[in-house]
């Protein structure tokens, strides 16, 4: 396999399983060493032995900005530069009314997603402008859609899809690339008992995501993908 980010380092919030954990496993797997980030130690602890040595982890809430600066200079201190943020981390809120949306959630869900993406972007950003690196803001379908029941959700992917475009504009200046990653429906473990266990066997998986993101972290500079959108041919509710 051809081994892409070799010498590079990456760092994953939200790296301890699901999405953020598939695309950690596949740039581990073309070169690159990876940080992940996240905040259950023991889950991080699983998920850094699938990388075979070329990871390690650190606890870090991305809500906590005082938090998000010492995982991005423990970061540094480990892998010596920083090539590639993910800003993976992120919850839902799905199947809830705008009437049944309380201020508390809304919250929740805009600091983790959104400010979130934006504290840790900038801790890491004179990291990435120094090695000329990117950054992969994984958003959703829903940030290009809005989904019924799911207001404080699609907003926040809306409003990282608008922030990639600023990065995009701002990193080209200083040789930083923005993208942005914009899943369907994803096989992980959000689903519970919205979906059944063939409904979850049809979606995406977090290998073919994983591979997805690093073909677009390995493209070319002079091809444009600030913003790719990946779902399933067919969707999963189909009969």
């Amino acid at each position: 396999m051809e081994q892409l980010f070799q010498g590079q380092v990456a760092l994953v919030t939200g790296g301890g399983k699901g999405i953020g954990l598939g695309i950690a496993q596949a740039l581990a797997k073309r070169g690159a060493r990876v940080a992940l980030t996240g905040r259950h130690q023991a889950t991080l602890d699983n998920a850094v032995e699938s990388l075979h040595g070329r990871g390690t982890s650190f606890i870090m809430d991305v809500r906590d900005p005082a938090s998000v600066e010492a995982g991005v200079r423990a970061t540094i201190a480990w892998g010596g530069r920083l090539d590639i943020l993910v800003n993976n981390a992120g919850i839902g809120l799905l199947r809830t009314p705008l009437s049944d949306t309380t201020l508390e959630a809304w919250r929740d869900v805009i600091d983790t997603n959104l400010t979130g993406s934006f504290v840790v972007t900038k801790a890491a950003w004179p990291h990435l402008t120094a090695s000329k690196g990117q950054v992969m803001n994984v958003s959703s379908i829903s940030g290009t859609q809005g989904f019924p029941g799911a207001s404080a959700y699609c907003a926040s992917k809306f409003g990282l899809s608008g922030f990639t475009e600023v990065l995009k504009r701002e990193g080209a200046e200083l040789g930083v690339r923005a993208l942005a990653l914009c899943p369907g429906p994803i096989a992980t473990d959000i689903w519970g008992d919205w979906a059944t266990e063939e409904e979850v066997a049809r979606m995406i998986t977090i290998d073919q995501l994983g591979e997805i993101a690093v073909a677009m972290l390995g493209a070319p500079r002079n091809i444009d993908l600030s913003s790719l959108v990946v779902t399933n041919a067919v969707s999963p509710w189909s009969t």
